[in-house]
């Protein structure tokens, strides 16, 4: 696996979840179409906490984690917890077998992927809430489109 393509593909995603993040308001951040749904502000707390699991396995320790679920509170945190994974990208080899492997990740390439993977997913529902909240919200979904085939190529040549 390329380390620049998977940096990439990192990059990328958590960009999108910060496209997601811009201009957004208290009642946008924090809405929620039912009682059982997550909200976008709990999506972002639920990124984090996943990734600080996936980092623990990676023998890493995260070093964020999102308590203040305003608007400002998030723009500052989640910045500075993308620039710390992709730190971790850019300082991994390419072969690094994951210290604590399972039969889903046996590199840190492909955990990479899945923690790419899971902003995706998310991404797709942040914009759902932000449409479905301000019909006049314009989405990114033209970089989500480019970051699906960039995708698709890593695992056709994986």
């Amino acid at each position: 696996m390329n380390k620049e393509l998977m940096l990439k593909i990192y990059s990328d995603s958590a960009e999108l979840l910060l496209c997601v993040l811009r201009n957004i308001s208290v009642s946008e951040i924090n809405f929620k179409p039912s009682g059982e749904s997550r909200s976008i502000a709990e999506m972002i707390a639920h990124i984090v906490r996943v990734d600080n699991y996936f980092l623990k396995k990676l023998g890493e320790k995260g070093r964020f984690k999102i308590e203040d679920l305003s608007p400002s509170a998030i723009n500052s945190v989640l910045p500075e917890h993308f620039k710390f994974m992709k730190d971790i990208i850019v300082n991994i080899s390419d072969d690094s077998a994951i210290p604590e492997s399972d039969d889903k990740y046996n590199n840190w390439f492909d955990c990479i992927l899945h923690i790419s993977q899971h902003y995706l997913y998310h991404f797709s529902q942040m914009v759902y809430l932000r449409r479905a909240d301000n019909r006049n919200w314009e989405t990114p979904l033209h970089k989500w489109e480019e970051l699906t085939y960039l995708i698709s190529f890593y695992l056709k040549n994986k």
